[in-house]
């Protein structure tokens, strides 16, 4: 099938510009989750749903584990990983810091490169009818999220990106929106959070 992609206008600073430049963004997939990769796994393999989950799950816990004691875990044919750390405070001097000072800040992932070269060949098709840099005004953005949640008990802001073909700062302040409405709340954090309807 392949994936499909739109155009959009480059952020441009200079305002006189008549002509800005496009960039193509993958529009419309969809999130996987860990049920759907399990089925799959199932499907091709001689396990069980059970020991595939029970994998998946030792699998975290050692990769959690390892990044906890500072090691970096390279994982053949999938990427590789390192933790990121962040400094509550500015300072100029080591002797300003102390040790609470310094915190998790998020787990890097490089992609392997054996991953890389398998997707170069992607097939990838223009959207059928699709504006350069489609821009929905808000009432609209929200009814289509709204729209994706009458089927779905949650959603990503990644999934926003696709359906409104915005930018993330908007898929995050529509979402922020359902947040304060009563909607929508949130679990986990950065990119990888899931927003699931309130009860």
């Amino acid at each position: 099938m392949g994936a499909e992609y739109a155009l959009f206008k480059n952020p441009n600073p200079n305002k006189e510009e008549d002509n800005p430049t496009l960039h193509a963004r993958v529009v419309g997939g969809i999130v996987i989750d860990t049920e759907h990769i399990i089925d799959e796994l199932r499907e091709a393999s001689s396990f069980s749903s059970g020991d595939i989950r029970g994998l998946l799950q030792s699998l975290a816990d050692s990769l959690v584990f390892h990044l906890k004691q500072g090691d970096e875990v390279d994982l053949e044919g999938i990427g590789h990983f390192s933790v990121s750390l962040s400094c509550s405070k500015k300072v100029t001097s080591p002797k300003e810091i102390r040790a609470d000072d310094i915190h998790f800040k998020s787990v890097n992932f490089r992609c392997s490169k054996k991953i890389s070269q398998r997707l170069k060949g992607m097939e990838l098709k223009r959207r059928a009818n699709a504006s350069i840099d489609p821009s929905y005004d808000p009432e609209t953005r929200l009814a289509n999220i709204r729209k994706y949640l009458e089927t779905h008990d949650s959603i990503m802001s990644s999934q926003c990106m696709s359906i409104n073909a915005c930018s993330r700062y908007t898929a995050l302040k529509d979402i922020e929106t359902l947040i304060q409405a009563g909607v929508l709340k949130k679990i986990g954090r950065r990119k990888t959070a899931i927003y699931i309807l309130s009860e």
